[in-house]
């Protein structure tokens, strides 16, 4: 419900949008429909949704849906599509590129100092999935790291 109602927040951020917080509703109704069939039985194929399953790897597999992460992430993208949300994160990516950009300089210096072309390249890949990680629950993982937990 937390992400539900931050969602509605960014998306109805959207400066260039002046529909933008009722589209965000009707994303969030959306949605939260989607999630409670999921829930109800996480094997199913959503009527509508079928190409999300496709695009995560696990439609075709003798009609099961497998929900995972990824199949979650496609459908959210399609709700927001269908409704017309350009980019329902946008002014939380331009806050987060305008923070990155101030601690670049130091995370080129932590890269350059590795030996070997293999250090750099592993040092670099893990920062990719670190904040792929944490873009996937930055808002949880925000919070809990300010409780200190």
């Amino acid at each position: 419900k937390r992400a539900t109602i931050q969602l509605i927040h960014d998306a109805s951020s959207e400066d260039d949008e002046k529909s933008a917080a009722s589209r965000a509703a009707s994303f969030a109704a959306e949605y939260n429909r989607v999630l409670d069939r999921l829930e109800a039985n996480p094997d199913e194929v959503i009527s509508g949704y079928e190409v999300d399953f496709s695009r995560a790897g696990t439609g075709g597999r003798k009609g099961k849906g497998g929900l995972s992460c990824k199949v979650l992430c496609a459908i959210r993208e399609t709700c927001l599509n269908r409704i017309g949300l350009k980019d329902a994160f946008k002014h939380v990516k331009r806050k987060e590129n305008i923070e990155s950009l101030l601690v670049l300089d130091h995370i080129v210096a932590e890269v350059e100092k590795c030996r070997s072309a293999v250090e750099r390249m592993e040092l670099s890949l893990r920062g990719c999935f670190a904040g792929n990680l944490f873009d996937l629950g930055a808002h949880f993982t925000s919070e809990k790291y300010e409780e200190s937990q």
